[in-house]
């Protein structure tokens, strides 16, 4: 999906979540222009990025039956004027249930929006309740949702927010992570949902020499092909030899609002990265192989399609869904935790 226009006035800070923050001044409307076609599924080939398509989110008959899936229990959403958990069938669908997401900003704030639905707290709080909100969590019924965050799959140097010196690499935490996880929970995760998208990007805009926007997605090319083919698998297999009992899945990121923050956000390409998931994705629904899909870019798009020109609305700044848009999420978290039983 692309983004063509709209007028955000954005002020940047580091977030205490290790992520960057960003407030809006001015809610601008934005245009949306969607194209649709269907996905090849070459699993012996190498992906390599085509600039003729990369400027599509590209749709199946799998993708579209694996959302309304996903979507098939209905544990959190919200309406016109609130939002909600059925804590209740949240009960009787989960036992002892831990989901560990390895992620950033986005998941920690979708965790802080469920836990506000459930629990009435505020999603600030949740973001807030430990540095870098290292294992923030919120609980619901017998579900657990707790967060680690770190800095992609790409290699180092990273983007020049991150200060490696602090946390380390992304294998650092996540190897740090198992011993923490225990102590904090007394139990390996039932499931992990695994990120790498919006620092991946910006890891690329600083080794390319932090170029205005709007620059050319292709000059990003040759690392979008290492994290496709070599970079991402690598990160979700690592994940699976640090926690061999826990089911894995891999996010896609949100459509984002290029050109509106100082990290090097282009829509291309992370339209470009849903394309490469696509180009691994069986028709089974599995990615290289044998980890899951949490497709929060596929079903974004679908309701941002059908708002049209109020689209922005759904969003809180230019990389950020709301609290709709983030409990769909969680949704679908839950829903592909009950497949797994």
């Amino acid at each position: 999906m692309k983004l063509l226009s709209g007028t955000w006035w954005l002020g940047v800070q580091i977030w205490r979540s290790g992520c960057l923050k960003y407030n809006r001044v001015d809610n601008g409307v934005a245009s949306h222009t969607f194209s649709h076609s269907h996905p090849a599924h070459h699993m012996n080939s190498t992906w390599v990025p085509n600039s003729s398509r990369i400027n599509r989110t590209e749709h199946s008959n799998n993708t579209e039956q694996g959302f309304q899936l996903a979507t098939s229990t209905q544990f959190c959403g919200c309406n016109s004027s609130s939002c909600s958990v059925d804590a209740a069938k949240v009960d009787v669908e989960f036992h002892d249930t831990l989901v560990l997401i390895f992620g950033c900003s986005l998941d920690v704030r979708a965790i802080g929006y469920l836990c506000h639905a459930a629990n009435g707290v505020t999603m600030e709080s949740i973001v807030n309740s430990a540095p870098f909100s290292y294992l923030a969590s919120c609980s619901v019924g017998s579900v657990t949702l707790a967060y680690v965050f770190h800095p992609g799959a790409s290699p180092p140097p990273y983007s020049s927010e991150y200060n490696q010196a602090i946390l380390g690499t992304t294998r650092d935490i996540l190897q740090r992570s198992h011993h923490d996880v225990m102590v904090k929970f007394g139990r390996e995760p039932t499931a992990i949902i695994v990120d790498a998208s919006l620092w991946d990007i910006s890891n690329w805009w600083g080794k390319l020499g932090r170029p205005a926007y709007p620059y050319p997605a292709a000059s990003a090319f040759p690392y979008l092909a290492q994290w496709c083919n070599v970079d991402v698998p690598q990160l979700l297999t690592a994940v699976a030899t640090i926690y061999p009992n826990s089911a894995i899945a891999f996010r896609t990121a949100p459509t984002v609002f290029g050109g509106h923050d100082n990290t090097g956000q282009n829509p291309l390409l992370v339209d470009a990265m849903v394309d490469c998931i696509n180009h691994y994705r069986d028709p089974l629904g599995k990615i290289y192989g044998k980890f899951g899909l949490i497709d929060y870019h596929q079903f974004v798009d679908t309701m941002l399609q059908g708002a049209g020109a109020s689209g922005a609305t759904y969003y809180q700044d230019s990389l950020h869904p709301g609290a709709g848009l983030s409990l769909m999420y969680m949704n679908n978290v839950l829903n592909w935790v009950k497949l797994l039983r």
